[in-house]
């Protein structure tokens, strides 16, 4: 029997609805988008996830977003508006119920993923390169990458769950992304949007 997840709204997640793994400085350069369009500061969170149901929020992204509560942008305008960490946090606590279901008969376990995501850092960038030696991959793009591409192994099981597609700015994780859908072992592939222009 196919489980069904239900989303914010209530109701059922369609497969034809993409699931969107979002980090930190996506949340943020979306909020920016949002205050470009001159709409009111104060519907920045609600209108930023005007379909809940698409949003998956890892706890190591919620911990990042949380200490960008304070900051300002040029010692002004907050960078993110209290309602948007208030509904990411409801976001990131379904996100963790829905991944409770995905645990049982996939066939891939989420820790050799994250050993895939971990060993890819040091094929995607070659030596010397920073994002290698300098700047390794850090602990929330890894949990990202794991999570990611482990619902899309596991969505062909799920069909209420759509095609998985990472949103980041991070080169770590656009490179990494990359490397790991060539792997056969991943025969269904996470997708990839950069945040930022010139970013694909």
């Amino acid at each position: 029997m196919t489980k069904q997840f239900i989303g914010l709204n209530g109701k059922p997640i369609k497969g034809e609805s993409p699931i969107v793994v979002i980090d930190c400085g996506a949340i943020i350069d979306l909020e920016c988008a949002l205050r470009r369009t001159g709409l009111p500061e104060d519907n920045a969170g609600l209108l930023l996830y005007s379909n809940p149901n698409t949003y998956v929020i890892t706890p190591l992204v919620m911990k990042e977003l949380e200490s960008h509560r304070n900051m300002r942008i040029n010692g002004k305008v907050k960078e993110l508006e209290t309602a948007t960490l208030e509904y990411c946090h409801t976001i990131c606590r379904r996100s963790g119920e829905m991944l409770l279901y995905l645990q049982d008969g996939t066939g891939y376990p989420k820790d050799n993923i994250g050993l895939d995501v971990y060993l890819a850092n040091y094929v995607a960038f070659e030596e010397g390169h920073k994002k290698r030696d300098i700047d390794p991959i850090s602990m929330t793009d890894r949990e990202i990458l794991t999570i990611a591409f482990y619902m899309a192994q596991t969505r062909p099981q799920l069909n209420e769950l759509g095609k998985v597609i990472i949103a980041s700015p991070d080169a770590h994780i656009r490179h990494i992304t990359s490397l790991l859908n060539k792997q056969d072992r991943y025969p269904y592939k996470v997708e990839y949007y950069s945040t930022r222009k010139g970013r694909k």
